[in-house]
């Protein structure tokens, strides 16, 4: 997805990071994906599109690999 991201796999200046407030609209990951890309010029966010990093849900024990 363009507009997600995985949160505490990220580096920003914090001055960033102080202003983005979560609304509750939609999920942390996407309102944050989305806070980036409207404040942070489009040169300076850099994707990877495989971490190998492997995410387990508690609630269901469903496995997420990104």
């Amino acid at each position: 997805m363009k507009n997600d991201c995985v949160l505490g796999l990220f580096a920003i200046k914090c001055r960033y990071l102080k202003m983005f407030e979560y609304q509750c609209k939609s999920s942390p990951e996407v309102e944050f994906a989305e806070y980036l890309r409207k404040n942070i010029e489009e040169t300076n966010i850099y994707e990877v599109n495989n971490l190998e990093l492997e995410c387990y849900f508690a609630d269901d024990n469903r496995l997420l690999i990104v």
